[in-house]
C-alpha cells in the first residue's frame, strides 16, 4: 500500500499469497482489504497492521476479480472456473 503524496516506500505491505494477486477491494469503511489470487484463496487483511485475519481457499478457485459489496459485509468473487461466488468478511 502506498501514499503516493507523501513517501517513495510502501507504507504497508499484504504478503501471504502464494501466487499473483487478481484482485482487491477496500472495505466500504477503509478498515479492511480483501484480496484474491491465483493460488485459489481469498484473504482479508486489516490495513493498519497488515495482519491477515482471513483465509479461504477454494480447489480450483482461481480468483479473477474481487468486489465489496457496499453497504454490507460481503465481498463478490469472480474466477477462471466461471463461477461467481459471495463470501462475507
Amino acid at each position: 500500500m502506498w501514499d503516493l503524496g507523501r513517501d517513495t516506500e510502501p507504507v504497508q505491505e499484504f504478503c501471504g499469497h502464494e501466487l499473483v494477486v487478481n484482485g482487491v477491494a477496500v472495505s466500504p469503511d477503509g478498515s479492511k482489504l480483501c484480496t484474491g489470487s491465483r493460488d485459489n484463496s481469498m484473504r482479508l487483511w486489516d490495513i493498519e497492521s497488515g495482519e491477515c485475519l482471513q483465509k479461504h481457499t477454494i480447489s480450483r478457485n482461481l480468483v479473477t476479480h474481487v468486489c465489496w459489496v457496499p453497504g454490507s459485509t460481503s465481498i463478490v468473487q469472480t474466477s477462471e472456473d466461471k463461477t461467481i461466488r459471495s463470501e462475507v468478511s
